[in-house]
């Protein structure tokens, strides 16, 4: 009854990541801009008005916010067209939150490693791991977005082999049990877990995201998504 109970809860955390991939517009491969290309088009086509781009750095955002919630698209270079990827927050509404320098290194092999480039080939597999009483929408805003960076779809910049685990036991055998301990030279975790002060740390060559809630665990996601792509810097 209670192995029943556990598929029937993972059931509906999958129809309800799907509904919320949908709801906060996931990212895309922009096949419309070529990198070259000085406009900055949406996923509809549209021209991103000049009074809604934003400017960080090197990088552009286009305010696509509502009346209900707030949203940017960070237009990013792809090998031959652009990606937009979607952040709820921008850079730096997320300063307070402290990232360990060289947070990508656990995602690398270490022999491939170069320490003068900070590059390497990453490993065969990526778990992202959350505990097993993290609520619904803790794991939906934890592991959504971060799959697709990670992922091997087209908007995909790690094209990780990565699977979603819980970090502890939770009477159910959809999904394996993997954590820190688990990561090794060849296997990457990036766990989620509880606590009071929202950070990102390296641990046991394993990538741990700290938050209290919801809100500061999707903060913490999209901090961890920056610091991956080059955004923001580390340490």
């Amino acid at each position: 009854m209670k192995e029943k109970t556990i598929n029937g809860i993972l059931i509906f955390l999958v129809v309800i990541f799907i509904g919320a991939l949908i709801f906060y517009a996931v990212d895309y491969y922009n096949g419309k801009t070529q990198v070259n290309e000085t406009a900055f088009y949406l996923e509809n086509g549209a021209v991103c008005s000049d009074k809604n781009v934003i400017n960080e750095g090197k990088f552009r955002f286009c305010n696509i916010s509502t009346e209900k919630i707030s949203l940017y698209d960070l237009e990013y270079p792809g090998n031959e067209y652009r990606i937009l990827y979607n952040f709820r927050n921008l850079p730096e509404q997320l300063e307070y939150i402290k990232v360990e320098q060289g947070i990508g290194y656990p995602l690398l092999k270490p022999e491939t490693y170069n320490s003068q480039t900070g590059q390497g080939e990453v490993k065969e597999k990526l778990y992202l791991s959350v505990p097993s009483n993290f609520t619904y929408f803790e794991t939906i805003f934890s592991v959504q977005s971060l799959s697709f960076l990670m992922g091997q779809s087209s908007t995909g910049i790690y094209k990780m082999d990565w699977q979603l685990a819980y970090s502890g036991d939770y009477n159910g055998s959809e999904y394996p049990i993997k954590s820190c301990k688990d990561a090794n030279n060849n296997t990457a975790v990036i766990e989620f877990r509880r606590g009071e002060t929202t950070q990102i740390k390296i641990e046991d060559n394993c990538i741990v995201a700290y938050g209290k809630d919801e809100e500061e665990l999707t903060k913490v996601s999209e901090k961890l998504r920056y610091a991956l792509l080059g955004v923001i810097k580390s340490g």
